[in-house]
């Protein structure tokens, strides 16, 4: 059992003998972060006081390094006969021979290792549980700050790569909820990637959510018009079109139980895209006990509701009617 554990792929947690430990000092925290992330390697103290201490001079840099090696070692209650830290007049780093167990290692050591297969990444995005250090801020250490900053993008890029083969027809999962699921991960970290949203779209229309798909497409386009001024890839288009036009190539979804048929309308949907998506969303949300659509007469309440229950009824057990 490891002595020391990390969280750091989401807000901070971190804990000693199985306590969790708080510091009174965000620098004590950064400090303890930084050499169990960058484990690899001792330190040398002329460093380390300037990434957390810049803008003092060295000999004040120094002692408040000293300081804050002082507060960590008695917060992590540190054995001399088997330190957590080794430290010399020159140098500080975690003891590589310790019990020290950190997500962010066991992440990559996951997704990069020989034999990643499916059942691998699926773990290691189990441990991606948000951003790096989440909500953490350091105050005024600029080179720390700098640091977090590129590792937590590194880290991003990774989970989206994960993500990606997870998502992939050939190598990743096959349970239709669950490739939506890590297709919608990819969209939120990576919102600008039009390859997320179309492996989003076919994963929404292989599972039997179809109007979602379209929906899908719509988010798309409107966020790269707001963001970056342009339209979407000509690839998304046709998806779009192929989707929409059902020629699509797709596999046949499963068939589920329903309690009851669902009238089918003569016509085809138009609009309601903004309509749609708030709807899903509800829908997907398992806090969302109940969902009411109002509106004066004659809106089209009930065609929306139709054609909302058609599109998610695959997402229950029972269907929907």
């Amino acid at each position: 059992m490891a002595r020391l554990t990390l969280e750091l792929l989401g807000p901070a947690q971190i804990a000693c003998d199985g306590l969790p430990l708080t510091f009174a000092y965000e620098k004590v925290q950064a400090l303890l972060v930084y050499l169990a992330v960058e484990a690899g390697r001792a330190h040398r103290r002329t460093a380390l006081a300037e990434l957390l201490w810049l803008e003092q001079n060295e000999a004040a840099a120094r002692h408040n390094l000293s300081q804050a090696l002082f507060i960590l070692r008695r917060a992590l209650r540190d054995d001399p006969q088997s330190p957590l830290l080794l430290t010399t007049r020159d140098s500080v780093r975690l003891n590589p021979a310790s019990a020290v167990w950190l997500d962010v290692a066991a992440f990559q050591a996951l997704v990069s290792g020989p034999n990643s297969g499916t059942v691998q990444l699926e773990q290691a995005s189990e441990l991606v549980c948000g951003e790096f250090l989440e909500g953490f801020s350091s105050g005024d250490s600029a080179g720390f700050e700098e640091w977090m900053l590129l590792t937590r993008e590194q880290l991003r890029v990774q989970t989206c790569e994960l993500l990606r083969r997870l998502t992939e027809p050939q190598t990743g999962v096959s349970e239709p909820a669950r490739v939506c699921d890590y297709a919608r991960r990819w969209v939120a970290l990576d919102p600008l990637d039009e390859a997320a949203h179309r492996r989003l779209m076919r994963a929404l229309a292989e599972s039997g959510q179809r109007t979602a798909a379209l929906v899908q497409f719509e988010h798309c386009r409107r966020l790269l018009d707001a963001e970056l001024g342009i339209a979407p890839e000509p690839e998304t288009v046709a998806l779009y079109e192929e989707l929409r036009d059902g020629t699509a190539l797709l596999p046949s979804a499963p068939s589920r139980p329903q309690r009851e048929s669902l009238p089918q309308p003569a016509t085809r949907l138009i609009g309601r895209e903004l309509e749609l998506e708030a709807l899903f969303a509800e829908l997907a949300d398992p806090a969302s006990r109940l969902v009411t659509i109002t509106g004066p007469d004659g809106v089209g309440k009930t065609r929306l509701a139709l054609e909302v229950a058609t599109a998610s009824a695959p997402m229950f057990a029972d269907g929907a009617c």
